[in-house]
């Protein structure tokens, strides 16, 4: 528990979209309809990219997710 932080909430927290970080792992939630953009300033610089099963998977609305 102590890794585990939602660093966009609070008055930074976009309504419909929850950022979770675990270690070295982000999540991010997209409740809306729309295409949503979260800036977490304490992980600039930091290389992340889709789980090989997302980035291969069938959906192509995740597959167009961006770090």
């Amino acid at each position: 528990q102590r890794h585990l932080s939602f660093p966009l909430s609070g008055k930074d927290e976009t309504p419909g979209v929850i950022t979770m970080r675990l270690g070295s792992l982000v999540v991010v939630f997209n409740a809306t309809p729309h295409r949503q953009e979260q800036r977490v300033g304490a992980l600039a610089g930091t290389p992340y990219t889709l789980h090989p099963v997302q980035a291969t998977g069938s959906d192509h609305t995740v597959k167009s997710a961006s770090y």
